[in-house]
């Protein structure tokens, strides 16, 4: 799905990966503010094929919005049953922290 959108994720932006968490975590800065810049990766679906790779990486504020920024959604073999949970009420998601879902 590389190019369709720029995928958000839980990584503050640094403009280098030193000191970089080594062991696939998000790289979350504790004492940032809430609406300080987050990683984007894997271009869009206007942009140029240097940049529709999943190396490619910018910085983007989480309060601004655009039609070329979104979400990868995963389900994991073996966590069907979490997402019954989930439309129920609450369940963990992979990271482990409880996500609330409104019931219907």
């Amino acid at each position: 799905m590389i190019g369709n959108v720029w995928e958000w994720t839980m990584d503050h932006f640094h403009d280098t990966y030193n000191k970089a968490p080594d062991d696939g975590c998000a790289w979350i800065d504790t004492d940032a503010d809430e609406g300080s810049a987050r990683v984007i990766r894997g271009g869009a679906f206007y942009y140029s094929a240097e940049d529709c790779r999943s190396a490619s990486r910018s910085d983007f504020l989480p309060s601004v919005r655009d039609p070329d920024l979104g979400f990868r959604l995963v389900l994991l073999p073996g966590r069907q049953d979490k997402g019954r949970q989930a439309r129920q009420g609450t369940a963990p998601p992979a990271g482990g922290q409880a996500v609330s879902v409104p019931k219907k």
